[in-house]
Parts: structure tokens; sequence; C-alpha cells
């Protein structure tokens, strides 16, 4: 469990779902206080402990809303999924945590609940800090739920019928299996919450679909050097490519095969400018 509990959740869970997490995140935090009535709250009146519980909503709304809603429109490259890491995501969990103890802290001061020293401080933090470890301990449960398929890694399967190597691709849900030589893949794509793979079976380009995400395609494909990502949508395989159009700030790529060209986003063009094309 500890270790499922350090691993990486994907971003992608924090974006699909930062619609809801801000109000989910108020309205524990409300049902703990008034279930719980921590630390100096069963003391209060219940007219104070109203006042008390929709200060913590709005705080801890407001604090989680401006991470999720906010920060990713300022700095989405720090949500990247392949440069995400539990380092990152523990700093923005103990952002959000120094947030709303600084919020809570500044508005019990403001009311009169105590003055403003060093202790109160650290009394407010550690008490932050200890409320926070319950939704902090179900956000990651849920975030591991969600990525179930990259901690546990799907099995590698070799065919032995074709030639060269397979790969088993499974969905989500509803069990449709995708079974591709990593050789022949020529792009995967994107759709919404689909995956759309194009390859080449012979001789002919096919497409098929595959409920998963990104994230999943990249860890089950690490191993292989020649399928790269090269945008926030899009996977190659560069012994497809046989035109590229790039600099330093991106471009496109135009595969044998296909009719469409592959976008490059500036963060993966460094990739393809010094390897050859076909």
């Amino acid at each position: 469990m500890q270790k499922l509990l350090l691993h990486p959740s994907p971003p992608d869970f924090l974006l699909k779902y930062k619609g809801i997490i801000p109000f989910l995140g108020a309205l524990f935090i409300a049902f703990f206080l008034l279930s719980f009535q921590p630390f100096q709250y069963r003391f209060y009146s219940w007219e104070t402990k109203g006042m008390v519980a929709i200060a913590y909503m709005l705080i801890t709304f407001l604090v989680l809303a401006g991470s999720l809603w906010i920060f990713p429109k300022i700095r989405p490259a720090w949500f990247s999924i392949s440069d995400w890491t539990a380092r990152k995501e523990f700093l923005l969990i103990g952002m959000n945590l120094l947030g709303i103890s600084a919020g809570v802290f500044l508005f019990k001061v403001s009311f009169g609940f105590y003055e403003f020293t060093m202790e109160r401080v650290l009394t407010g933090l550690l008490a932050t800090v200890t409320i926070g470890i319950l939704p902090t301990t179900i956000y990651k449960l849920a975030s591991i739920a969600y990525a179930h398929l990259d901690i546990f890694p799907p099995t590698l399967t070799l065919d032995p019928s074709p030639p060269g190597r397979s790969l088993m691709f499974e969905a989500e849900r509803g069990g449709h299996q995708l079974i591709l030589d990593p050789d022949q893949i020529m792009t995967i794509e994107v759709q919404k919450n689909y995956l759309l793979f194009s390859y080449m079976n012979e001789g002919k380009v096919q497409t098929d679909r595959l409920r998963n995400r990104m994230y999943y395609a990249e860890k089950l494909l690490e191993q292989e050097p020649h399928l790269l990502r090269c945008h926030r949508a899009f996977m190659v395989n560069h012994r497809f490519v046989q035109e590229q159009h790039l600099n330093t700030h991106g471009g496109s790529l135009h595969l044998k095969g296909l009719d469409s060209t592959i976008p490059v986003s500036r963060k993966y063009a460094s990739l393809f400018l010094d390897l050859e094309t076909v």
C-alpha cells in the first residue's frame, strides 16, 4: 500500500475531474468539521461552528479551484504527463494545504478567534495538515483506481503465428483488446477518451480504437525507441516518417502511407531534428 500511495498519479486525473474536486473538497471539510468536531471546534457555539465551517468550505474551494482551474492555464507544461513525478504531485498537494491553512488562519485572526503569533501559525498549519491527510488519502486511492493499468502493467504476450513481437493493449473498461506488433504501429492519437491506432497490416493502413489514455500507451511502449511522443495527442513511429518540416519551435511530420500530417509540438521537436527519415 505504501508503494502505491507514493506512486505518482497521472495529472490527467486531476485535470479530468477539476470541475468537481473543489466542490468535493469543500463538502468534505464541512462534513468532517461538523461530524468529528476536532481540536477547539467542539467548544464553539453552534452559530460559530456554522460560520467556521462555511469559512473552511469557501477557503478550501478557492484554493483548490485556483490550483486546478487557474494554475494549469498559467503553466500547462507543468502538468505534462511525460514530466509528471511524485515530487510534483506532493508539491501540489502541499501547496494546497498551505494555502488552505493560511486562509483559515487569516480568517480566524480577522474575526478575533486568536492573535497573530508564531505559535498560532504552527498550530493552524498542524491542524490543517492533520485534517487534510484523510481527503488526500482518498484522492490518492481514487487516482490509483483511475490509473490501475499503469501501476499494474498489462501482460506482455508473444504471438507465435506472425513474425515479430506482439503487445496486448487493453481497454480501461469493457474488456476490448487490441494485439499489435509495435513495429507495425504508425501513429497513436488521442480522441477524447479513446486511443486511435493506425497500423500497417499486410501492406495496408488500418485503424482501430481502444478506450484508454495516452499515459497507458506510453508506459506500455517505453521500451520501443522508435515509437516517440511528438505532441500532446500523438505518438508516432519514426520508421514510417517520410518527410519532416521542423525547427526548434515544432512543426509537422508526413508518414508513408498516411495522407494527413502529424503535428510536432515545441516540447518534442528536438527528438526528431537529428533523426533521419525513410
